[in-house]
């Protein structure tokens, strides 16, 4: 876990980078009128959400440190139930460069949808993101007017190293499967979070799906007892992840925890 309070950036930022006050907030440039806080608090989780299901998120959130490791030069963040366009796991677990991230907020264009994002990626057709033809060429011209040019793309890409979306169940595993099935296309691995370890029917599904099993111990222990492999993601999912990660940083609903 990071001290009390983070920075995103532990080098001398430049004049237009994020600055740190004397409170330890981050505080962007005046024209964005925005202060991103980084606390060691868990991020808010939504109303609704079972007691007994919203202890294992807990207990999984702070183990994440060491089950998705960042690795050098990069940082974990994590929000909860993000809209990430199909579906909300209940943890997003993003892997992002430390260095590459102030910079990006401090000036970046505002994404304001999913279908925005992949309007930006310069590979995809007009019809493959469910939109007419006309539409995605307007849009992809607002997206590019707004500043975001092939460079901007291809840099804001690369931030995202690494993403991890976990659905969390007591017990109803093939509801978690289906869950974790719609959205694992957008994120570059997807897990099952349980307390509980499941049938072999089961772990054929999870193999189908390619997804991963988190499995909740005694006195707070999580491990992994099924990889998650690793997919390729298109550049407009990593941009769209970013933008959820800028928008959770500066709403209070993101958190760094290493």
């Amino acid at each position: 876990m990071c001290a009390s309070r983070c920075q995103v950036n532990d080098r001398v930022p430049a004049p237009h980078m994020p600055q740190s006050d004397a409170t330890g907030e981050i505080r962007y440039p005046r024209a964005l009128g925005r202060v991103v806080r980084l606390t060691n608090e868990l991020p808010t989780r939504r109303v609704g959400v079972p007691v007994k299901e919203g202890l294992l998120v807990d207990t999984a959130i702070r183990r994440l440190p060491k089950l998705f490791p960042p690795g050098p030069g990069r940082s974990l963040y994590v929000l909860l139930e993000p809209e990430i366009g199909a579906g909300r796991p209940d943890i997003l677990a993003l892997h992002v460069s430390s260095n590459g991230l102030a910079a990006h907020l401090s000036h970046r264009p505002r994404i304001p949808h999913s279908t925005a994002a992949k309007a930006l990626h310069t590979a995809s057709e007009d019809e493959s993101f469910g939109v007419n033809r006309e539409y995605g060429r307007r849009l992809r011209r607002s997206m590019v007017d707004s500043g975001w040019t092939p460079k901007e793309i291809s840099d804001a890409a690369r931030l995202v190293r690494d993403s991890l979306a976990i659905e969390a169940k007591l017990r109803d595993w093939r509801r978690a499967v289906r869950q974790a099935a719609k959205f694992s296309p957008l994120v570059a691995r997807s897990a099952l979070l349980m307390p509980q370890g499941l049938p072999v029917d089961a772990e054929l599904s999870l193999d189908f799906y390619r997804l991963g099993l988190l499995e909740a111990g005694p006195r707070s222990s999580v491990r992994w007892s099924h990889p998650s492999p690793r997919q390729d993601l298109a550049p407009f999912a990593r941009l769209w992840l970013l933008e959820l990660l800028a928008r959770g940083l500066a709403d209070g609903t993101a958190q760094r925890l290493s």
